[in-house]
């Protein structure tokens, strides 16, 4: 028998390049992926994990720039500070803002920041704009509160989103709770992506198998979408509404969004800063908040609560009621 190899033998690449070390296919990364993963290092370092890993972080929420690259969590994406600028400024919902500081002994001033210069890099510090669960942030950068005295500051509709199984959960429970967080969160309005998809008729092409989750969650997407009365599914009665025309609501709510929880904002302009109960107690009234993305925000009552009592009304995603 012949020792010559088969001509049907498969040869094999080498898998070491000579030294024993293995070879890596190195692909280059998607820009939109690594992007979307420094936003995401970005939102849990500055809003909730800053002091643990031992950043220092002021009352704004504020962060020096290079302290956030030099974290593991940036540093493992081996992230640059370009790379930072343009997370932030490509961010879908608005939610950072970079700045120029400047300091002296009596007055500190922010510029903000939109493209990056080496020169400054010391001096560029970086924040997010709400949802910070660090109670040391009481006054994040570009808050604005809302006046019970001004309703023209107020939107004309502060929305809540949330999932159904969730809205069983708040019921339950007597009311929204800002849980870990220094707040709840609002829309201030209906968000943009659901007004495209009710003028698309997004929700009807669901109800009928075209992909998927039909974004109404309750197992009954056929007859819900029935009960959208316009063949574009918009309601009878938002038909007169020009939605293009609208102010467009980027933030506030995820677009997972299956309920959506109306306050009574008339109501919520109506509160007494303090309003003595029947029993001799004093109730707290509700403060609400604008913050410099545009989402709705409150501490809640003592208790961290907005009570189920300042709800309107709740819809599904594609506008119908549900209890």
């Amino acid at each position: 028998m012949s020792n010559q190899p088969s001509q049907n033998t498969i040869k094999r690449k080498p898998t070491n390049n000579g030294n024993g070390k293995k070879k890596h296919n190195h692909r280059p990364s998607n820009p939109k992926t690594r992007e979307i993963t420094i936003s995401k290092a970005l939102s849990k370092l500055l809003r909730h994990q800053a002091i643990k890993q031992g950043l220092k972080i002021d009352s704004q929420g504020f962060v020096q720039l290079q302290e956030v690259l030099s974290n593991k969590l940036l540093k493992s994406n081996h992230a640059k500070p370009e790379e930072i600028f343009q997370a932030v400024s490509n961010n879908d919902k608005k939610r950072f803002k970079i700045v120029l500081r400047s300091q002296t002994p009596n007055q500190t001033e922010n510029k903000e920041a939109t493209t990056y210069d080496p020169e400054k890099l010391p001096n560029y510090y970086i924040c997010a704009l709400q949802g910070h669960s660090i109670k040391t942030v009481t006054d994040s950068y570009d808050l604005v509160e809302l006046p019970l005295d001004k309703p023209e500051m107020w939107p004309l509709e502060i929305i809540h989103g949330t999932s159904y199984a969730n809205w069983e959960l708040i019921k339950k429970s007597g009311g929204l709770s800002k849980m870990r967080r220094n707040h709840v969160h609002f829309a201030a309005g209906l968000p943009y992506f659901l007004v495209k998809r009710r003028q698309t008729g997004w929700f009807e092409k669901k109800s009928h198998g075209e992909g998927g989750d039909n974004g109404l969650g309750n197992g009954n997407a056929h007859d819900e979408s029935k009960r959208c009365k316009d063949g574009n599914g918009i309601r009878s009665d938002e038909k007169n509404d020009d939605f293009e025309e609208r102010e467009k609501v980027i933030s506030g709510m995820r677009k997972s969004s299956q309920v959506l929880i109306y306050l009574d904002v008339t109501k919520l302009l109506n509160q007494k800063e303090e309003e003595k109960q029947c029993d001799g107690t004093r109730e707290q009234f509700l403060r609400f908040y604008k913050s410099g993305n545009g989402v709705i925000l409150t501490p809640g009552d003592e208790n961290g609560i907005v009570r189920l009592e300042w709800v309107l009304k709740v819809t599904d995603a594609a506008g119908n009621p549900i209890s």
